[in-house]
């Protein structure tokens, strides 16, 4: 028999790593994201959600964004250096509370890629996700163009299940997407 959580929502994040801090997007984001946003560094840090105008922003900071983890869509987690520069985001949604079943999303700034912030996010939310989050799986899709998003899903451990192809619609046409997952079984 499957135990669903009382709630069906995550519960709140705090996660540290060695090098990064990973936790709920709030109101004293907005200078560091409206800067990033302004300077051109890239608005992959923040969820496909998130407005990119300053006044939206804010509004969102305050409120939208905790308010999908209380309506329990799933969580919006921004991923800083453990000195509070904001460095990107990692989403949890299409959560599926009765199959317990949740999607995985994350996008770095531009400056911060290559530099493996994304593998060590991935691998404190996924587990975080199984095991205090009440989820059995976690999956991860990427184009199959988009090798720098396949090597992460591989370096934390996601394991490949297949191809969905011409699945996903972006400006430049149709792609490939790559099927990732990972179970509570997985976990040691």
């Amino acid at each position: 028999m499957v135990v669903l959580p009382t709630l069906m929502r995550f519960p709140e994040a705090a996660l540290e790593t060695g090098d990064l801090v990973i936790g709920a997007f709030g109101p004293g984001d907005l200078p560091g994201l409206t800067a990033m946003i302004e300077s051109g560094d890239g608005d992959a840090g923040l969820p496909p959600s998130a407005p990119l105008e300053t006044a939206a922003l804010e509004r969102w900071l305050e409120s939208e964004a905790e308010e999908f983890r209380r309506s329990g869509g799933g969580i919006h987690l921004a991923i800083r250096t453990a000195g509070g520069v904001h460095l990107g985001g990692m989403s949890l949604y299409k959560t599926d509370w009765a199959a317990r079943t949740v999607q995985v999303g994350y996008g770095l700034r531009t400056s911060a890629r290559g530099r493996g912030h994304a593998t060590e996010a991935l691998r404190a939310v996924a587990p975080w996700a199984l095991r205090e989050g009440g989820m059995q799986r976690v999956q991860l899709c990427a184009n199959t163009d988009n090798l720098a998003s396949l090597r992460v899903a591989e370096k934390a451990g996601f394991v490949r299940e297949g191809t969905l192809r011409r699945a996903n619609l972006e400006s430049d046409g149709l792609h490939d997407l790559a099927v990732f997952s990972l179970l509570d079984t997985d976990l040691g």
